[in-house]
């Protein structure tokens, strides 16, 4: 998290409406949103005043409440430059290898693992013989 203090104004701020809209929009209370990140609600509220908000938590929060991140996160990125955007698995590894990829970038392929892994999950056909009971 030490990278947060050297975030810009025009970052925080997006952090700010972000989470307040968030919170709003799906009437989310702090508490909730504490439990949910395992953190404290006086981490919450710190979170809606200053913004002050690293890109490893903000992923932590979509991942919780099913949401995309700020645009910042999104354009931050490395893998969604069209210029270098990975096509294959390996090409990943390439990136990660060269340094090409930020603790962002780490989180976001995080995030889409997770995705992937619960969406094959579910459109697996149950085995026979299973006891689902």
């Amino acid at each position: 998290m030490a990278g947060i203090k050297y975030r810009s104004d025009e970052v925080t701020d997006s952090n700010k409406r972000w989470i307040n809209s968030l919170l709003a929009e799906r009437r989310i209370t702090q508490k909730r949103l504490s439990g949910a990140l395992g953190c404290t609600e006086s981490a919450v509220s710190k979170f809606k005043r200053t913004g002050a908000i690293s890109a490893e938590r903000i992923m932590d929060i979509c991942r919780a409440f099913d949401v995309p991140p700020p645009s910042w996160l999104k354009l931050e990125s490395a893998l969604c430059a069209s210029s270098i955007a990975p096509t294959s698995l390996f090409n990943i590894f390439q990136m990660n290898d060269s340094g090409l990829l930020s603790p962002v970038d780490l989180a976001l392929l995080e995030s889409i693992a997770a995705h992937l892994a619960e969406v094959r999950k579910e459109n697996q056909p149950t085995q026979r013989g299973e006891n689902h009971e």
